[in-house]
C-alpha cells in the first residue's frame, strides 16, 4: 500500500513499470533496512498504516510500549485530533504537489489520495501487478511479516 501511495503522490498511472521503480524505492529508502535487521521485534518499532488509520490509540500504544513511557490523557487527546485524516487534508490543500510541504510537520502536497488512506493494493492492482509484488523477494518478506495478519 506504502508503494501505491508513493506512486499516486507523484501522481503517476499504477502501470506495472510504475509498480516496479516505486518497489525499488521502496526497498533502497528502508525496505531493505527493515529485512536487513534481523527482523528483530525488539529493535523497530513498525507502524502499520492500516491499523491506525482510523485508531491513533494504536500508535501512542506502540510508542508507549517501545519506549517505555506513558503519554498523558491531554497529549494523547491533542495529538489524536491534530492527526486526524480530515485536519490534514485541510492543512495540505494549499500544496499542489509533492514537492511542496510544511516544513515542521512534513504534510505535503498529495499526502492523502484519491483513497482517503483506504489503500488496498489487493483491489487496486491486476493480478499481473500482484504477481509483480509477490515475486520480489525482499518485499515479499516484509509483506509476509507485517501484512499477513491484515488481510
Amino acid at each position: 500500500n506504502s508503494i501505491i501511495s508513493s506512486i499516486l503522490r507523484k501522481g503517476e498511472n499504477i502501470s506495472d513499470s510504475s509498480l516496479i521503480d516505486n518497489i525499488n524505492e521502496y526497498l533502497k529508502n528502508g525496505g531493505n533496512c527493515i529485512v536487513n535487521n534481523n527482523f528483530d521485534d525488539s529493535n523497530h518499532c513498525v507502524l502499520i498504516y492500516e491499523n491506525f488509520l482510523n485508531d491513533h490509540d494504536v500508535i501512542l500504544n506502540s510508542f508507549e510500549s517501545f519506549f517505555n513511557e506513558e503519554y498523558s490523557r491531554d497529549l494523547r487527546e491533542e495529538l489524536k485530533s491534530s492527526l486526524d485524516i480530515n485536519i490534514i487534508k485541510k492543512e495540505i490543500e494549499k500544496y499542489k504537489d509533492f514537492s511542496e510541504y510544511d516544513k515542521i510537520n512534513h504534510f505535503h502536497g498529495k499526502h492523502i489520495s484519491k483513497y482517503n488512506g483506504e489503500t488496498d493494493y489487493k483491489k487496486i492492482l491486476n493480478s499481473n501487478q500482484i504477481k509483480i509484488l509477490e515475486s520480489n523477494e525482499i518485499l515479499n518478506k516484509i509483506i509476509n511479516k507485517f501484512y499477513k495478519d491484515n488481510d
